[in-house]
């Protein structure tokens, strides 16, 4: 009989597929229930270092000792901060008739056997084993644990295993970049995000700090639902305001949240969190590319594409003003590359108050080559004389060989 049931112990470990395994014998009532282990996958959970001359001895005639482990195989650490450390300690119980002697096996993190005199559990006593881990990186998801083997027959080794998922401690939504989009030049403009946490029970703002002109902010704690929609326990709104302008064209402004959070002590601020609002206004000035360049209206800016700088390039673009009886007016503030030449059209009239100019950029040939894109954007800034646009700001790219 006991050939037959080492046969086919060695059999299911042999294929190590889905392996139940029922630890100890049968409890009584009163006692704790048996705990069903599923072996992890081979490919994703085997730890190294497990070696078989570590096994304990097995009697072969008896007593012997009766693993139970009262909580489980498996502790749920939940959501764990990336870079902080959590520890859960397993409590082993013998119910057996001999003591149970334990050794470690393999593991996938650092594992402690504690409370243990010569690693091993009288009758009738328990002990712990200690499971720490400190996530590297995050993840959604991982299963770090520690094979133990034992002297009891009945289950020869266990497998402990603390599971979660490895977050960042503070969440930016949608980002450190809160894309306005074309914004009007006569009304303010309003983007809501958040910053929050999953991690931490509590956290408060000091205060938002900008230097742009114009921009104001508005916040409030988050509700439940919204926490729950951000996968968070604690956050807060941020409205920000962006007051009318008469600068057409793009615009940033950057600001810092300053919070509580690794506050060293009372009053003072803790981590603090940069972030920018981006944006363009278009007004009573229209920019339509013509001849030679194209435009992300979006983004407002401009490509004179690739060209020969030996041949160089002539690139237009249009501007409908309106609103305006006078002539329009540039002058240059910011021209980047430096060799760019930048010159107005005479107006050509559309009607009362409106009028339609040609915007000519020129790359003149024998320039030097140069790569602008978007790592390395040049600049147009122009001021004009429009009562209602005080400067066009454009970013120009190009690839010139």
């Amino acid at each position: 009989m006991k050939l037959g049931s080492t046969l086919l112990t060695i059999a299911f470990a042999v294929l190590a597929l889905s392996i139940v395994v029922w630890i100890g014998r049968p409890a009584p009532e009163t006692g704790p229930q048996p705990v069903q282990i599923k072996s992890p996958p081979p490919d994703e959970f085997a730890p190294e270092g497990a070696k078989e001359e570590d096994r304990p001895e097995i009697s072969s005639t008896g007593p012997y000792p009766k693993v139970v482990i009262p909580d489980g195989l498996e502790f749920d650490f939940d959501a764990m901060a990336f870079g902080d450390e959590k520890t859960h300690a397993f409590v082993i119980r013998n119910e057996g008739e001999a003591p149970l002697k334990l050794a470690k096996g393999g593991t996938t993190c650092q594992c402690t056997l504690s409370e243990l005199a010569a690693n091993e559990i009288p009758p009738g006593g328990e002990a712990s084993i200690e499971l720490k881990w400190k996530p590297t990186a995050p993840t959604d998801s991982f299963r770090k644990g520690a094979t133990i083997f034992t002297n009891d027959p009945e289950q020869k080794e266990f497998f402990l295993a603390v599971v979660g998922r490895v977050v960042n401690q503070v969440k930016l939504f949608p980002g450190q970049n809160w894309q306005l989009g074309f914004v009007s030049n006569e009304q303010p403009a309003e983007f809501t995000g958040s910053i929050s946490s999953p991690v931490l029970d509590e956290f408060q703002i000091l205060g938002l700090e900008t230097k742009a002109e114009g921009l104001t902010f508005e916040q409030r704690p988050l509700t439940d639902e919204e926490l729950k929609e951000l996968g968070s326990k604690v956050g807060y709104s941020i409205k920000a305001i962006i007051a009318p302008s008469n600068k057409i064209g793009m615009f940033r402004h950057d600001f810092t949240i300053n919070t509580t959070i690794n506050q060293e002590k009372e009053g003072a601020v803790g981590s603090t969190f940069p972030a920018f609002v981006e944006g363009a206004r278009s007004g009573p000035i229209r920019v339509v590319p013509a001849v030679g360049v194209s435009i992300d209206a979006d983004s407002m800016r401009l490509s004179l594409q690739r060209f020969q700088a030996s041949e160089g390039k002539v690139g237009k673009l249009q501007l409908f003003v309106s609103d305006f009886p006078e002539t329009l007016t540039i002058e240059p503030v910011i021209v980047d590359p430096e060799q760019l030449k930048v010159s107005l059209s005479e107006p050509q009239a559309l009607g009362e108050g409106r009028a339609r100019y040609e915007l000519i950029l020129e790359m003149p040939p024998g320039a030097p080559p140069m790569v602008r894109n978007l790592e390395n954007k040049g600049r147009l800034l122009l001021k004009s004389n429009h009562p209602e646009v005080e400067e066009i700001d454009l970013t120009v790219t190009f690839v010139s060989q």
